[in-house]
């Protein structure tokens, strides 16, 4: 995934860190937390990072993040998962990465189990296209009868998010594994 992304002279990155020690003591449930913070390349300082939210489960290094703009100046960031559903987050304002909405799921639906459905999504990317329409592919873990019998199996799927709109509802495969 594109960790930074620049323009007019900022660069914005983001990244995840371990939570507690690197054997999980003293570690966040939530997950791995990620933050941004933005070199200037005039003053060569970089801010002060800011917190984004938690990626689950925690310390996975799966569990990392996306940036992109838009044609406004934007940012918009998924913070990664490792088969969970990926969050989003846009800052406020353009080119700045000081405030952001609060982190939501893109994906509820695709992985059913008898406790009911979730999205099941690792491996992140995401860019903004032509159109200002965000556009991620990832691996998804799925259940569907018309693949495997209804087994849980792998898909490389794709979700986007018009301008001024919602991420789709439901994750589209491209591609299903021959096998589960």
């Amino acid at each position: 995934p594109a960790p930074s992304v620049t323009a007019d002279g900022k660069t914005h990155v983001v990244w995840g860190e371990v939570s507690g020690t690197p054997e999980g003591e003293g570690a966040d449930e939530r997950g791995v937390p990620t933050y941004v913070a933005t070199y200037d390349h005039e003053t060569g300082e970089v801010s002060d990072r800011v917190l984004l939210g938690y990626a689950p489960p925690v310390n996975d290094v799966h569990n990392v993040p996306a940036i992109t703009m838009d044609s406004e100046g934007y940012l918009h960031v998924l913070l990664g998962a490792h088969g969970q559903p990926f969050q989003y987050t846009r800052s406020l304002r353009p080119n700045d990465a000081s405030e952001w909405t609060e982190p939501e799921p893109i994906l509820e639906t695709g992985y059913a189990t008898d406790g009911g459905e979730r999205g099941r999504q690792t491996y992140i990317s995401l860019v903004c296209d032509e159109n200002d329409t965000l556009q991620t592919a990832f691996r998804q873990w799925r259940t569907d009868p018309q693949y495997h019998g209804g087994s849980y199996y792998a898909a490389l799927s794709i979700q986007h998010k018009p301008k001024g709109g919602e991420w789709t509802e439901e994750a589209q495969p491209l591609v299903v594994a021959v096998v589960p």
